[in-house]
């Protein structure tokens, strides 16, 4: 669903304002620190852990009953595009291998279930890059885009995006939970400034993406996230309850900054028939960087010699890993050149 609302609303743009644009398409997920943290942390408070499953079917069946609504984008005399089955069981079981193997390395990384998986995993998507890219006719999703410094920066920095979003979203809610002694609910509602930030901050990192290009825009973000998770990583049980709610709406500043940029950054110079395969390449990548930090943040905070140590190390990563990404984010795209609009004269009357 994600990647066919981005390239729907990128053909609608016409590759104007993509920074702004991008930031009307990242609302779902600047709501969602906000209200996922506090709709579960209700849901575990009053109610069985099933529900938080359950209560995603109403969301799918509004969702479905709203796909209806979307418009077909194909030309009126194209010939409609077979089904590339062969890269449908290539990229399928290829992702959920890797995914998978990524969820359960927090019981150990030398393990079957890890192993094997992620190897599959591996193998499959191998194959599927190696046929897209030397594929004379059309395929599943077209690999040759990440060829394009554009596109293969966005994806890279979609990556490292959900790495320091998603790891440190594990180690959060346990660590307020567990070392502090908080409740659910509770610490629900301490994670509500990060949301409140990243809300605040998108439509703001939007025009500035529009306007001096994404580069520095979401170095700016890395490195505000970087500084806000290093609280975290020097507290202990003292630590001032609101001084930590700050540093979270800070942090949720710097993750709200990032989205607009790396996403708009893909985009920059493509084409219409390129806009599909980019928008399934980059969320792909930032799919596999949401598993790929949770694991890496579970593993850190299995092997600390205690919680408080393994939680401590926890967030160091989490700060190595967003520095690491302000790094990479050096090779976005600066400000492109967008086509000038359409400008219909008309005749002067007397």
């Amino acid at each position: 669903m994600f990647p066919l609302m981005t390239s729907i609303l990128v053909a609608a743009g016409g590759g104007r304002a993509m920074g702004r644009l991008v930031a009307l398409v990242s609302l779902p997920t600047a709501l969602g620190p906000i209200l996922g943290p506090v709709i579960g942390g209700v849901i575990l408070h009053w109610l069985d852990w099933q529900w938080l499953f359950v209560v995603n079917v109403p969301v799918c069946l509004v969702a479905l009953a709203l796909s209806h609504r979307i418009p077909d984008d194909r030309a009126p005399d194209s010939d409609r595009a077979r089904l590339d089955v062969i890269g449908v069981c290539l990229l399928a079981p290829g992702l959920v291998g890797v995914l998978l193997g990524l969820s359960n390395t927090h019981r150990g990384v030398m393990r079957t279930d890890v192993l094997l998986p992620m190897l599959a995993g591996v193998v499959l998507l191998a194959v599927f890059a190696f046929r897209s890219a030397h594929a004379t006719g059309a395929t599943l999703v077209d690999v040759r885009v990440l060829a394009r410094r554009a596109v293969s920066a966005s994806s890279i920095g979609l990556f490292f995006f959900s790495v320091v979003s998603f790891g440190a979203m594990l180690a959060l809610p346990l660590y307020l939970q567990s070392e502090r002694d908080e409740s659910v609910l509770m610490a629900a509602l301490v994670l509500i400034p990060q949301g409140v930030g990243a809300l605040m901050s998108r439509s703001l990192a939007g025009a500035l993406t529009d306007r001096i290009g994404a580069r520095w825009i979401a170095v700016a973000g890395c490195g505000i996230v970087a500084v806000a998770t290093v609280p975290f990583a020097l507290a202990d049980a003292s630590t001032n309850l609101v001084w930590l709610m700050v540093a979270l709406f800070v942090r949720g500043l710097g993750l709200g900054t990032l989205l607009s940029p790396l996403m708009a950054a893909g985009f920059v110079g493509a084409d219409g028939s390129e806009r599909n395969d980019i928008s399934v390449v980059t969320r792909s990548f930032q799919q596999v960087g949401g598993s790929f930090g949770t694991a890496v943040i579970a593993v850190v905070l299995t092997a600390g010699a205690t919680m408080t140590i393994g939680f401590r190390y926890s967030f160091w990563w989490a700060t190595g890993l967003a520095v690491a990404g302000g790094v990479l984010a050096l090779l976005l795209p600066g400000r492109a050149s967008v086509p000038a609009p359409t400008v219909r004269h008309e005749g002067v009357r007397a």
